[in-house]
């Protein structure tokens, strides 16, 4: 849709890299400021490939790859390329940002921030337009109420006003949520977020994390289980809200993966403490997974879902990580297990 496109050229204009609009042909149709002042001229018009083909030995494909992030030399310059199909479109947003030295591994960072803001301001769409629809819905469902009528002649105009409300509260929800993981994301990527540790009862935290889910599952049909690993020691030192985040990740894709597979519907939450000492927390479900993608779950803006942007997985790594360990995945027995294993911090 031609507002797609509209709202990603409003978004990177003023943007510090270069960004650029091609279509299903490859032709060059928009360009931000940032792109015109490092290629030095316009280019609209232009073909993205072949302007590439000149600066590169390597063969240029189109369409592109979107799941990888590759280096192109552009007027002498090291450049980090990624590229974006744009939804209900056929065209691609190209971005790009210059890798100089010292500061590249800075840049690299700021940029996968800046692709994961873009990907999380596309997710907020849905939502908003949500709230922005059903809204209007409400107000007109208001003026439609007869005042001087019983309630039983309003009970349909009512009943429909609940229902939107409903509707409004889950886009809310659902907004606070990712703009939520955006910000942990992007604190812990950069460094800026400290572990605030706390005593936490696993059997307590994972009761919890259960009851958050259980309108979701018993709607999709879904048994959400937890198992103790070993029998003692089950108060721990960890980041609360962290660990949530974590683990609320782990199940939101055990329930895409079941939703997405037919399998049989059940999630079980293992937890506790492993024969080292060491703290683990997991999320299991009946389902397949390649080796391929095995070896690739916790690398970033990887996803098994055609739509996914990794922020997940990502987030689960980044939490494992803050708390000095390692996430793991398993796949056995016709069983996917995605989890974190972590130093318990006495």
């Amino acid at each position: 849709m031609e507002e797609n496109i509209a709202f990603l050229q409003d978004l990177y204009q003023e943007a510090p890299e270069g960004a650029l609009i091609l279509d299903k042909d490859g032709l060059i149709t928009w360009m931000n400021n940032s792109a015109t002042e490092v290629l030095k001229k316009d280019l609209i018009g232009m073909s993205g490939p072949e302007l590439l083909r000149q600066n590169n030995d390597a063969e240029i494909l189109w369409p592109p790859d979107t799941k990888n992030i590759n280096h192109r030399y552009i007027n002498g310059e090291l450049m980090e390329m990624v590229s974006h199909k744009i939804p209900n479109n056929e065209s691609y947003l190209i971005t790009a940002h210059q890798l100089d030295g010292k500061n590249g591994i800075k840049t690299i960072l700021e940029k996968r921030l800046a692709d994961a803001t873009a990907q999380t301001v596309h997710d907020l769409k849905t939502p908003i337009n949500s709230i922005f629809g059903f809204s209007q819905l409400i107000a007109e469902n208001l003026e439609d109420i007869d005042f001087s009528a019983s309630e039983a002649e309003n009970q349909k105009i009512i009943t429909d006003i609940k229902n939107h409300i409903e509707v409004v509260f889950n886009g809310s929800n659902s907004m606070v949520k990712k703009i939520n993981k955006l910000l942990i994301i992007a604190k812990l990527e950069q460094g800026l977020a400290k572990t605030n540790l706390e005593q936490i009862d696993m059997l307590q935290f994972t009761q919890s994390c259960i009851e958050k889910f259980h309108t979701t599952t018993e709607k999709k049909g879904i048994k959400l289980s937890r198992q103790l690993m070993g029998g003692h020691g089950h108060v721990i030192k960890a980041d609360r809200e962290l660990l949530e985040t974590a683990i609320e990740n782990m199940i939101l894709n055990a329930i895409e993966a079941l939703e997405a597979n037919g399998q049989k519907k059940e999630i079980t939450i293992i937890f506790g403490r492993e024969p080292n000492e060491m703290i683990s927390f997991a999320v299991t479900n009946p389902g397949t997974i390649s080796p391929e993608n095995l070896n690739k779950m916790f690398k970033s803006q990887f996803s098994t879902k055609e739509r996914g942007n990794g922020l997940g997985t990502k987030t689960i790594r980044l939490t494992a990580e803050a708390h000095g360990g390692k996430p793991y995945v398993k796949y056995e027995n016709n069983l996917v297990t995605i989890g974190i294993s972590f130093p318990d911090a006495k």
